[in-house]
């Protein structure tokens, strides 16, 4: 075989190893996505540590207040940069996505006869937009159940911000 040949052998071999680093990178979307959950979780953690001893509190007691509000800055921020990274993470996800989707269609390309090929891409093609956007619609969902989450965080905040406000 030539390096010329047009045979779907040819190609092969390049498309293996370009889908061999799409599944390497989305092995690592996933870790990466799981240690994001687990910084939510312990920031969701710590906001609740932090509600426990907000409510064990005297508001009287103007240094312990100070330094609670400090604990609620910090994590804040914290959560501030959870976000950013969940963000960047759905960004990713959406270009390996779509990296997905061409290397299905080139696959398909490659193994399929020809007199069939032009129904088989564009029916592969639509599988892998529906595919994508199902993608796109479960980290939409996610993404509103984070800010809904942050929305109920923010809520408490103003609240206890108001309990505080009350007792001092």
């Amino acid at each position: 075989m030539s390096s010329s040949d047009p045979s779907p052998e040819h190609g092969q071999r390049p498309l293996d190893i370009e889908q061999a680093l799409a599944d390497f990178d989305q092995s690592i979307a996933d870790r990466e996505q799981g240690r994001a959950d687990h910084e939510q979780a312990d920031v969701d953690q710590a906001e609740d540590q932090l509600d426990d001893e907000r409510a064990q509190t005297d508001g009287t007691d103007h240094r312990t207040m100070a330094w609670l509000a400090h604990r609620q800055r910090q994590i804040d921020s914290r959560q501030q940069r959870v976000d950013a990274r969940q963000e960047q993470l759905g960004m990713a996800q959406d270009g390996g996505d779509e990296r997905q989707s061409l290397l299905d269609a080139q696959q398909s390309e490659l193994t399929e006869p020809d007199v069939a090929r032009t129904s088989l891409t564009a029916r592969r093609s639509q599988e892998a937009r529906e595919k994508h956007e199902q993608a796109v619609e479960h980290r939409a969902a996610a993404a509103r159940e984070r800010a809904q989450a942050a929305a109920l965080r923010a809520q408490a905040a103003e609240e206890r911000a108001k309990a505080v406000r009350e007792r001092g």
